[in-house]
């Protein structure tokens, strides 16, 4: 008995390598040889004398790591999510106690490649190569993980894990259904982040060693953002709010940040398909590193240094982003009207609430529980440092853009990912995505 391991992250085209003539060709095994996956492993040793085709994704013991961590995190555990290790994986582990031949296939697959599956696919797989009817495939964990990952390491990883446990292995290119071998393995990190080139399709000046550099030498704090090669800012990962704000695709669209701070929003929106964005940031040393990361990723967003109140913009956009930026100008309100003078779809609101922690240490006495539906807004003392001014509560952003000056003609307001925080998104038209 022979088992082939077809291997590779999430879209890297194991299952429609596993159904095409090259698998074939480089397996000698033919269409309709059982497939075995992780969830299933024990049927391998119902499967008798039979050859098997056994579907692994490289990614599950990130996965898996990461549920670890938020289940440690529920319990009040410090628990901080460990190396990939395939040991950690049961379904990997007991596949090598089995006593069938092994080999493997490892489709290679472009950063780019995957993420564009990613987007694209609906179902976790076939119902007839998967034996049941077809799941939702949940695109957004996977976006995640792959954002959050070095694809190179993990491939070499699990090169080295295939070595270890004496696994013959094919690389085979899974960008194009021609499934060309790859002869020379050091090609990998070539293959895996192509030439640099970012993901609006611009293609970087710098090199891996260059960027790496660059990273180490400078701190790039504040926002997460994706560089070449699978590299990235050491900010916060804002991907959540991210998936909020941002329609999936914003083709034909254009997009204004206010506060953009290192462009995270800005590069993301180009991603997504906008044909123009621009980013206006006032503080100097922020302005200056999303320059620098626009260099880096071959980005085409313009970046203007600028206080939108006092010289806003002479131009109206499709979408109109104020994140965290409105409790800190002098005058919120005389923003929003502006803003909303501009924005011809919707303008997204993120705002510190009544809730939010500096908020409530910089009072004197303790704030009481107030209903939700009260149009306060509050004022935090600055003798203790706190870096913000104002708080809202849900109902006063409600009440100034529906109300006072009838801005828009709905509004929508959800909880931000971020603590004591609460998005607005105010649109011009009724129409939502």
């Amino acid at each position: 008995m022979v088992l082939w391991i077809i291997s590779g992250p999430t879209c890297s085209g194991k299952s429609t390598f596993m159904t095409s003539p090259r698998c074939l060709q480089l397996t000698g095994l033919p269409p309709g040889t059982p497939v075995v996956w992780p969830s299933t492993a024990d049927e391998v040793d119902g499967l008798d004398s039979m050859d098997a085709l056994y579907h692994y994704n490289i990614l599950r013991p990130l996965q898996l790591d990461r549920r670890r961590a938020r289940a440690a995190k529920r319990r009040g555990e410090d628990s901080m999510p460990s190396p990939a290790g395939f040991d950690q994986d049961e379904s990997w582990t007991n596949l090598l106690r089995h006593d069938a031949s092994k080999k493997a296939v490892v489709l290679v697959s472009a950063r780019e490649t995957i993420v564009q599956r990613i987007k694209q696919r609906t179902i976790i797989e076939e119902p007839e190569l998967k034996g049941h009817d077809a799941k939702d495939y949940p695109y957004q964990k996977w976006l995640k993980l792959i954002e959050q990952t070095d694809l190179v390491d993990i491939y070499q990883t699990w090169c080295r894990e295939l070595r270890a446990r004496d696994i013959p292995y094919l690389l085979v290119n899974g960008n194009d259904d021609a499934y060309s071998v790859i002869e020379d393995e050091t090609s990998l990190p070539a293959l895996v982040d192509g030439e640099a080139t970012g993901e609006s399709g611009g293609k970087s000046p710098y090199s891996r060693e260059q960027i790496a550099k660059l990273l180490q030498e400078h701190r790039f704090g504040y926002h997460r953002v994706n560089l070449p090669y699978g590299l990235r800012t050491r900010g916060e990962d804002r991907s959540e709010t991210r998936d909020l704000v941002l329609p999936q695709s914003l083709a034909g669209k254009s997009v204004l940040d206010v506060g953009s701070a290192l462009g995270y929003f800005c590069f993301e929106a180009e991603e997504r398909g906008a044909d123009r964005v621009v980013g206006v940031e006032l503080r100097e040393d922020r302005f200056c590193d999303a320059q620098l990361l626009k260099e880096i990723k071959g980005s085409n967003v313009e970046f203007i240094r600028r206080d939108v109140v006092l010289d806003p913009p002479d131009e109206s956009f499709d979408l109109v982003l104020l994140l965290n930026v409105i409790h800190h100008l002098a005058e919120p309100f005389r923003a929003i009207r502006q803003l909303a003078s501009i924005t011809r779809e919707r303008l997204v609101i993120e705002f510190p609430t009544l809730a939010d922690q500096k908020f409530r240490e910089s009072l004197d006495v303790p704030l009481p529980p107030l209903p939700d539906d009260l149009p306060l807004v509050g004022v935090s003392s600055l003798r203790q440092d706190v870096d913000q001014t104002f708080v809202f509560s849900p109902a006063a952003i409600r009440r100034v853009v529906l109300d006072h000056d009838r801005l828009f003609e709905d509004v929508e307001i959800i909880p931000s990912p971020m603590a004591g925080r609460a998005i607005a998104i105010c649109h011009k038209g009724r129409q939502r995505d």
